[in-house]
């Protein structure tokens, strides 16, 4: 089977002969492929997520003299009265994080993806008490609860689209979040 690269040369090649034909037929098809994420094998996720944890881990304490920096750097610009213009934080150097990249041990361009993870993103995001107050409001204001009909048919077709997004939100945010704490109240909203 061809692989990318192959039926680029195969287009320029096929464009070069003045065979619009080929030409376009190879160009169909390299748009297909490119509209096709890479599968990423579940062990190669796996592989680079153990790394990065343990990159994250070892990052924590070599990052802890540079973020003690920032703190002062903070404190200073505050008891400075600099406010806006206090002294910006230096980046944290993320020694293994680099190193582990630098080896082929973690491949950034390597990221989970599908279901599972969008679980796990929107149960980060919203499983939290603010996560689940600020989902709370988004469901006030985007009709959660309450009818989307309105007489104008592009006013009412507006709101089931923001209803739609939020249930969309919800249902990820609920996989996840269990058990739940109380649901805030109107005055937490």
């Amino acid at each position: 089977m061809a692989d990318l690269k192959d039926l680029e040369a195969a287009f320029v090649k096929a464009d070069e002969a003045g065979n619009a034909e080929d030409a376009q037929a190879f160009a169909t098809e390299i748009k297909r492929m490119r509209a096709q994420p890479e599968p990423v094998r579940n062990r190669l996720v796996t592989r680079n997520a153990l790394y990065k944890g343990a990159a994250g881990v070892a990052d924590t304490l070599l990052n802890a003299p540079n973020n003690l920096m920032n703190l002062g750097k903070a404190a200073y610009g505050v008891t400075a009265g600099m406010g806006g213009d206090a002294p910006e934080p230096t980046p944290n150097p993320d020694f293994a994080r680099r190193g582990l990249e630098s080896v082929g041990l973690i491949d950034p361009k390597i990221v989970p993806h599908g279901v599972g993870q969008k679980i796990i993103d929107y149960g980060r995001t919203f499983g939290s008490a603010a996560g689940r107050r600020g989902l709370a409001d988004l469901g006030k204001k985007f009709h959660a609860s309450k009818s989307v009909f309105h007489p104008d048919p592009q006013e009412m077709a507006r709101r089931a689209g923001q209803r739609e997004v939020w249930l969309y939100i919800q249902q990820y945010a609920e996989m996840i979040t269990a058990p739940k704490e109380a649901a805030p109240t109107e005055a937490e909203i």
